[in-house]
């Protein structure tokens, strides 16, 4: 099949870290969310947890307001059967905006595509490498043969930098089709012998910092089903790309996108919760 035109999806980094505090701010930020957000909000324990969900949920407001005249606390989310959270319908249709959002430590992800094809499929994650972690023992029970099969064939010292790898890209995929952990991670692998490097720059979406920082994301990483998920999962057949990067050795990104004829092509933003509320 030949790939026609281009679908653009838009990655936004946020840095979750220096959030500010001030009471003013804090009080219009909690004014853009639902009360059921704001529950969700109040029941992280920790201060510093609740303050970390009130950004992250205002920051996706904020940002899909860049794409539309709707204000950000008028934004009305619903969710799949696992979760997944996704604009009402009207808003759907009205502005064609699609979004999927990760976070993880000190960062937050958000992409972003609009379409007017609502079957479209959009899945995104951001893995934090852990040295603690317990590799081998997690791929016996959530990768596919092939997966394991391929790392292991590697150099010791890249083994886990590949095993957060897949693991990134195992999420973005369950993400996009909205079904979380009821696909088995087994049912599905990737492979890199296509993978192709590209260099997406991320730039200041407000421009005052002039600069870009060029991100190398692999393109053309290919996923695979078995049978069993073939037969099972009317999703297996949906043209799926996905995409993969490093914002540094710690933190990688993954992008799924599903449903689509087109070749994705990414662009990179970095935005800053300073940005949110301006005074």
């Amino acid at each position: 099949m030949v790939l026609k035109a281009v679908q653009h999806v838009d990655l936004w980094i946020c840095p979750l870290v220096e959030l500010n505090q001030d009471a003013d701010i804090i009080r219009e930020l909690k004014s853009w969310l639902s009360d059921d957000e704001l529950r969700k909000v109040s029941r992280f324990r920790q201060p510093q947890a609740q303050l970390t969900a009130l950004y992250v949920r205002s920051m996706l407001r904020g940002i899909l307001s860049r794409y539309s005249p709707i204000q950000p606390q008028h934004w009305v989310f619903e969710y799949g059967e696992k979760g997944k959270p996704r604009l009402s319908n009207l808003q759907r249709t009205q502005t064609g905006l699609e979004f999927n959002l990760s976070h993880s430590k000190d960062y937050l992800l958000i992409a972003v595509l609009q379409s007017d094809d609502e079957s479209l499929m959009l899945g995104t994650d951001i893995e934090h490498s852990r040295e603690s972690t317990d590799i081998h023992a997690i791929m016996t029970h959530y990768f596919a043969a092939q997966e394991i099969n391929d790392l292991n064939v590697l150099p010791l010292e890249k083994q886990r930098d590949r095993f957060f790898d897949l693991w990134a890209l195992k999420e973005s995929y369950i993400k996009a089709t909205g079904k979380g952990l009821a696909t088995s991670l087994k049912q599905f692998y990737f492979d890199f012998n296509q993978a192709t490097p590209h260099c997406v720059s991320f730039v200041d979406n407000d421009n005052k910092s002039n600069t870009a920082k060029d991100l190398v994301i692999s393109y053309d990483i290919t996923v695979h089903f078995t049978p069993e998920h073939q037969k099972s999962h009317k999703n297996a057949a949906a043209n799926w790309q996905s995409y993969l990067g490093r914002l540094d050795d710690q933190y990688r990104i993954a992008v799924t996108l599903g449903g689509s004829e087109r070749q994705i092509e990414l662009k990179g933003m970095t935005f800053d919760p300073s940005q949110l509320v301006i005074r």
